[in-house]
């Protein structure tokens, strides 16, 4: 079995117990809304909400980095040329 499924499977299994363990309900307000959710609910999505964000921040860090180094890589070779 891979890593990264048991590592996501494991993952899966501590939020379901999470989520069973923390049914009540709480009131969330910001600014001029009002929403009432079950915690275990509005912590999920806070969780999935910050996955998705720091996943995007590493993709776009990422695909700098290799534009970067393709620039600096064409650069080299282009000064290669002239000598």
């Amino acid at each position: 079995m891979p890593k990264s499924l048991f590592v996501g499977l494991f993952s899966a299994l501590i939020m379901v117990v999470f989520a069973v363990q923390n049914a009540a309900s709480v009131t969330i307000k910001l600014f001029f809304w009002e929403l009432s959710s079950s915690l275990s609910l509005v912590i999920i999505i806070c969780i999935v909400l910050g996955s998705v964000v720091g996943s995007a921040f590493t993709f776009f860090s990422f695909s700098m980095k290799v534009k970067k180094k393709a620039a600096k890589e064409k650069l080299i070779s282009d000064k290669a040329l002239v000598k």
